[in-house]
């Protein structure tokens, strides 16, 4: 059989894994309603973030072209579909990456599931987000390069694959302007930099004088200096739950606490509602895969230290460069975001294969044979236990319960308020025809405009009100504002349906 049809082979044994696994609550990807709005109805002025420039213009794209094609359904699907194409490429590249350094191939498929059953790959994989399209983009640029020497094709593959990278996310600067030019010659290292950051460049200035560039940034979250401890603890863990799903916790009162701790800015309370949907075995089986895991993790990192030497020895810049790559990323994850698991999935696809890379210069024996394969297998079972089981079902997704009743009731022009999390606003900008806007970002002015402005029923949930413990931890200024419009709306509050999420009222000009 031909490397080519062994690899259509496992591309579509890939997206039958990924669609037999596709979960139904997203909430755990912040954006991903947020990114399906926009692929729909978002204007152009809005596409281009700056840091990921080209990831909205691409998934519009993809939807009209799609829609062109006779497809009638919303948006989400599709851009779900280009990640599951997107992670069964990864792993495709990945596999063929660790087979041209010359790896066994029971290394290459042991390791190569790792990533696969890695909980942010696997779960990344089957919603929609930016992260797995950058990794099999990255992942695309290093084999062009480690093949740089072959054809001229190639080097014009690693140009055209880093430039793609770097316009489609900044989280793969490590990766294109660190790592990839210590693989190529002297010159053609010079000659890849300056195309690619050339081409970079003249897109991102042509985009910024037509277009405008858009950012995002959430000024009134309080974050931690990265000169405690606890944000590197934060970090690790952040890290760790690519590795291992560690959504079980949730489902255990006491953990809950400490998480609660450790974690104080973030938004928890959908990770805490799918915790407290768990079955009941969940909460004694998954601790036991999870242990099992975290065995296997210890012990093939044990063999991987001592190889480490030997690999540098035989194959110093693969290895260095690879090397380089997980640290850059790493790096980028703990100056921004630390304690966001999103910003650390870019590095399991250099994790992995630096782990595949050097297991190739062990002594083969048995075990050395043989635990790569069953640190897969453990992955796979506890990530599928105390993971993918849990989102698998829509009940357990906190936005839609949360938003079954008021969905049933908002007509066009009807206008929500609520301080809830960015998931659940975008959820129900997704899912409604009413305005949806988010009390954490007005103020009284603001207030007194949208009501004016409103030509339907005002709903107001409760969180605005009583804020949740991570708002209420927001800059001072902002609490106060948020209070500020929660002490004029009281007068007009008339409660109209009561659940667990809370009361929803409808406000009443007075």
């Amino acid at each position: 059989m031909s490397s080519r049809l062994k690899g259509v082979i496992l591309f579509i044994a890939l997206l039958g894994f990924f669609v037999l696994t596709v979960p139904a609550n997203h909430s755990e990807a912040e954006d991903a309603y947020y990114y399906a709005c926009m692929a729909e109805q978002g204007a152009w002025t809005e596409m281009f973030h700056a840091h990921h420039l080209f990831y909205l213009p691409l998934m519009r794209i993809v939807f009209r072209i799609v829609q062109f094609a006779g497809y009638t359904g919303r948006a989400l699907p599709i851009l779900i579909g280009s990640s599951m194409v997107s992670g069964a490429l990864a792993i495709c590249l990945f596999a063929a990456l660790l087979r041209r350094t010359g790896v066994k191939w029971l290394t290459v498929l042991a390791f190569s599931a790792a990533l696969l059953f890695s909980y942010g790959f696997w779960r990344y994989s089957t919603t929609a987000e930016i992260y797995i399209l950058v990794t099999a983009l990255s992942l695309l640029t290093l084999y062009c390069a480690v093949r740089a020497k072959e054809h001229p094709l190639f080097f014009t593959g690693t140009v055209l694959s880093g430039a793609a990278a770097l316009l489609l996310h900044l989280i793969s600067l490590p990766v294109v302007l660190v790592s990839v030019p210590l693989l190529l010659t002297r010159r053609r290292a010079m000659v890849y930099l300056l195309l690619t950051l050339t081409i970079t460049a003249a897109v991102y200035m042509t985009v910024a004088q037509s277009a405008g560039l858009t950012v995002f940034t959430d000024t009134q979250v309080v974050r931690d200096s990265l000169a405690r401890p606890r944000v590197w603890l934060r970090g690790t863990t952040a890290f760790g739950q690519n590795l291992l799903s560690g959504n079980f916790l949730f489902a255990v009162p006491a953990v809950v606490v400490k998480l609660e701790t450790l974690f104080p800015f973030q938004m928890l309370q959908e990770e805490l509602f799918t915790g407290h949907m768990a079955p009941a075995w969940v909460r004694w089986l998954a601790p036991v895969t999870c242990g099992t895991a975290i065995a296997f993790l210890a012990a093939t990192g044990m063999f991987a230290v001592r190889a480490m030497r030997r690999a540098f020895a035989d194959n110093f810049a693969l290895t260095f460069s690879i090397l380089l790559w997980l640290g850059g990323t790493a790096a980028m994850a703990f100056l921004f975001e630390p304690a966001n698991p999103e910003m650390w999935i870019c590095t399991l696809a250099p994790f992995w294969l630096l782990a595949g890379l050097v297991w190739n210069f062990l002594p083969e024996t048995r075990l050395s044979r043989w635990l790569p394969v069953g640190l897969a297998a453990a992955l796979l079972l506890h990530n599928w236990i105390g993971g993918m089981s849990l989102v698998k079902s829509p009940h357990g997704d906190y936005c839609r319960q949360k938003s079954v009743w008021i969905a049933a009731q908002i007509r066009p022009g009807d206008l929500i308020l609520t301080a809830d999390s960015h998931s659940f606003v975008t959820f129900l900008e997704y899912q409604s025809s009413a305005r949806i806007v988010d009390a954490k970002f007005i103020n009284p002015a603001q207030w007194n405009e949208l009501q004016r402005q409103a030509t339907g029923r005002i709903f107001v949930f409760s969180d605005v009100l009583d804020l949740l413990p991570p708002v209420a931890r927001r800059a001072p200024e902002t609490v106060l504002g948020i209070r500020e419009v929660s002490a004029r709306l009281r007068a007009g509050l008339r409660p109209i349906h009561n659940d667990q999420f809370g009361t929803v009222y409808q406000w009443e000009s007075l």
